[in-house]
């Protein structure tokens, strides 16, 4: 029995510089996506061995997809580890992967001198690569990456991302809490029902397909096709659909906990521009806001002075205060009513 124990995920830390997809860009509406979608075929399905090198594989397979030539995953893993400072630590997490591939970018598999053939300790050390091969691999550097997140769920977020991106031929990368009992799911069909014991495990999703299962909901007295997520492994072609799985929406939303990315040749600083943008547009709202606010207390003019007799104070009961609206809460909502994502 394979043991997947290495997969090597770890959870990702919050960092709210990350640039967000569906913030700069935006997402469509899923009424647009098809009821199927594939986009382009793995180049090769690798096998990780017993090493917690996925998410060098992981971000191998998705680079793969725009370069369109085989990388080296074992190299990508010795820059991830030269930027956590230390290559004896057990596995990464997504965003230190991808920061690999756009600070140092990817080797042709061609190029590299060390597999994992030569032992995991051996590949991960970063000395243990000539410096002349960084060279040769910034001819596949990412510029920059971008969350996966927006309007709908974890499933429909990685379902529009996909259908946004497909003329560039770009796929999500992203990782689950893997279960033992997955690595046999029948043609890699992932199931509804699984044991709670697992370890982060990355991999690609290049698509969706409809399937029919024992959990398809039913309409009309027919079961009906639902998507699963196609994902790439590298686990070898021995398990699942020679090496494919799917994930059904449930356990996306569920599971899918370690973050999702993907891949862009855009320049950061325009990204930043127009998440700036954007922040121009709030400050402008809120502005109009509190525009409004003055027009509807308006000054009163003052009458003419009428003697009044001195009439006895009334007790008046004391009342609950209010809290103002903060400047985050006033963001918020009008991000909420412009359709904005901040």
């Amino acid at each position: 029995m394979a043991n997947l124990k290495h997969g090597g995920l770890l959870p990702l830390p919050k960092d709210k510089r990350d640039f967000k997809f569906g913030a700069v860009f935006g997402l469509p509406a899923l009424t647009e996506l098809p009821l199927e979608f594939s986009g382009t075929p793995p180049l090769q399905i690798k096998d990780q061995k017993n090493t917690d090198l996925c998410t060098a594989y992981g971000s191998a397979a998705v680079s793969e997809d725009q370069e369109g030539i085989l990388l080296s995953p074992e190299y990508i893993f010795a820059k991830t580890k030269e930027l956590s400072g230390e290559y004896q630590s057990w596995g990464a997490d997504l965003r230190t992967a991808c920061k690999a591939l756009q600070k140092f970018g990817s080797l042709e598999q061609k190029d590299a001198p060390l597999t994992i053939a030569d032992g995991r300790n051996n590949v991960a050390n970063w000395e243990n690569w000539p410096r002349e091969l960084d060279t040769k691999a910034l001819a596949h550097r990412k510029q920059s990456y971008f969350s996966v997140t927006g309007q709908y769920d974890m499933f429909d977020n990685i379902r529009a991302t996909l259908w946004a991106q497909r003329e560039e031929k770009r796929s999500v990368f992203t990782g689950v809490l893997w279960r033992e009992g997955w690595l046999f799911a029948k043609d890699g069909v992932i199931p509804h029902l699984y044991s709670d014991n697992g370890f982060g495990h990355a991999f690609k999703i290049f698509g969706w397909k409809k399937i029919l299962t024992a959990y398809s909901r039913v309409d009309g007295g027919e079961q009906i096709f639902e998507p699963y997520l196609i994902a790439q492994l590298s686990n070898g072609t021995q398990y699942g659909d020679n090496g494919i799985f799917y994930f059904p929406r449930k356990v996306v939303n569920e599971e899918f906990t370690y973050g999702a990315f993907t891949f862009s040749d855009i320049d950061p600083e325009w990204i930043k521009q127009q998440q700036l943008t954007i922040m121009q547009i709030i400050l402008l709202k809120i502005q109009q806001w509190l525009a409004l606010l003055s027009q509807k207390s308006p000054e009163i003019a003052p009458k003419p002075e009428v003697a009044i007799l001195p009439l006895p104070m009334p007790e008046i009961a004391p009342q609950p205060a209010t809290a103002p609206e903060t400047m985050q809460e006033m963001v918020k909502r009008v991000c909420k009513e412009e359709n904005l994502t901040p």
